[in-house]
Parts: C-alpha cells; structure tokens; sequence
C-alpha cells in the first residue's frame, strides 16, 4: 500500500462532505467518540498533562484507498473519501491554530522503551493500526471552547471527492449533481471507487471468456 506527498485522504460521511462543501472549512471535532479506546486514553492524558479545556482532532490518511479505510472508516451506503493537496491544507490548519503531524504507531515493547515528550502524546497508536497510514490534525487551547473547530479553506484545496464502491450507479448521478451544484467553478473531480467493482479485472476475466480459450 503505497503513501502519497502530496494528497491527504479524510474518510468520512455525505452528510459532514455536505456541511464541508456548504461552509467552505473543514471540522475538527472532540475525540471522545472514536472506537479505540487506547487511542482516546492518548488524547485524554494529554489533555490532563497540559491542563487542556478543549481538544479537537481530525484524522486523515496519507495511503492510497485499501478495503480497510471503506470498511472501518466509513458508512456502507454514506462513506466518502475527500483527497486534499497537503500543502495547502496544512497551510490553512496552521493558520487557524491547529497542528499536523503524522501519526508514530508503537510496539508494546517500544512504548516500553521510549521516553516521549507529552507533545507527541496525540500522535501516538498501537502498531496494530499502522496500514491506516494515519495523519491527525489537533487543535487544543487551556480555555473551553465549543466542541468543534472549523477551519476555513478554498474549494482549490481539494483535489478530488470519492464516493464510496457500494453506492448505486443512479444514487452516485443524483449526489454528483448535488455536489457539482454547490461547487460551480471548483477544478476538482467527483467519482465513484471502482475497488470492488474494476474495469481492469473485467477486461482481464474476459480474455478468459473467448472461444479460442475455452
């Protein structure tokens, strides 16, 4: 599974795709809901340590699309994966307070071993995860604040929006006109993931298929 430079990848639901396109930011938001436990305890300490009333992340992936990322990431039947330029939005992040790091996944026997700074307690996860290829960006600030961040960007740091292999061909038409009529004059694509469903692998069976085959 390859890492790509320069695009960074956010699974995530239509509807948060909607509200992204709709208010032109992207939305971190409290990590109290993430299904990893060892994960939430990373953030909680740190928020102690730090003495921290808000603490806000958004989690992206810096590897090309796997079966994973769908599955465990996303809704079935609502999962979409937005591909930023990473230069842009790191850009953005920065310039609203909110810090981009990729993610250091750790053995037992290596968290044994190291002596971290705090700081690098919202980037850490156990080796188990590591074919996510995770990036995280975190907000955090001593006072409270709502329990979300939005950071504004351009619809130019977008370099693509995929829906997800299971959506319909006629529900994909309907959404791609939705998404193109609050987008006009964006340079990027709308597509659907052809993952479990691929042009290549059906050329290729149907070389199988021919008499002279058979």
């Amino acid at each position: 599974m390859t890492a790509s430079k320069d695009i960074l990848r956010r699974y995530t639901d239509l509807a948060s795709l909607l509200d992204l396109l709709k208010r032109r930011a992207v939305t971190l938001l409290p990590p109290s809901t993430w299904d990893d436990r060892n994960d939430r305890l990373m953030m909680q300490t740190y928020a102690k340590v730090k003495n921290l009333e808000t603490l806000l992340a958004l989690c992206m992936s810096r590897k090309a699309e796997t079966y994973h990322h769908w599955k465990v990431f996303t809704d079935k039947n609502n999962g979409v994966c937005i591909h930023f330029h990473k230069a842009p939005l790191i850009a953005a992040m920065k310039q609203s307070g909110v810090l981009v790091r990729p993610v250091k996944y750790l053995s037992f026997s290596a968290l044994a071993r190291a002596n971290l700074p705090p700081r690098q307690l919202p980037y850490l996860k156990r080796i188990a995860f590591v074919d996510e290829g995770e990036v995280r960006a975190v907000y955090q600030n001593k006072e409270r604040e709502q329990e979300l961040k939005r950071v504004p960007i351009g619809l130019e740091v977008i370099d693509r929006i995929t829906l997800n292999p299971w959506m319909p061909q006629q529900i994909f038409d309907s959404v791609e006109n939705v998404i193109e009529s609050m987008t006009k004059g964006a340079m990027f694509d709308v597509v659907r993931s052809n993952l479990i469903d691929s042009r290549t692998w059906r050329k290729f069976a149907a070389e199988y298929a021919k008499p002279d085959l058979l």
